[in-house]
């Protein structure tokens, strides 16, 4: 698996060559990170979203609690308004709580 930035090198995010997008202390940018790869065109939003939620969920092994929201499972969701091509977080819910909201 390549690393980069997003921008820096497309090359990077190609299908097949990464599946995880992270951060260490700028969580807020993957969120920015998952819609540039869709806007972009080098991946479906779906798929660039699981690339910082469901894939590094598999890679620790906790998939069986936040694969996808369903009884049993942690129930931790963030709704998101991207129709201007800039993300922003509209609630935060953990648990099924919710924990932030801007609306």
């Amino acid at each position: 698996m390549a690393v980069g930035a997003v921008g820096d090198d497309q090359e990077f995010s190609v299908p097949g060559h990464g599946d995880i997008l992270c951060s260490d202390y700028a969580p807020m940018t993957l969120l920015h990170a998952a819609f540039t790869l869709e806007r972009l065109g080098i991946l479906p939003l779906h798929e660039a979203i699981n690339m910082v939620s469901l894939n590094p969920a598999c890679a620790v092994g906790i998939e069986n609690h936040t694969e996808c929201l369903s009884a049993g499972k942690d129930a931790d969701m963030t709704l998101v308004n991207g129709a201007d091509g800039f993300p922003r977080v509209l609630k935060t819910f953990v648990g099924g709580r919710e924990v932030f909201a801007t609306c």
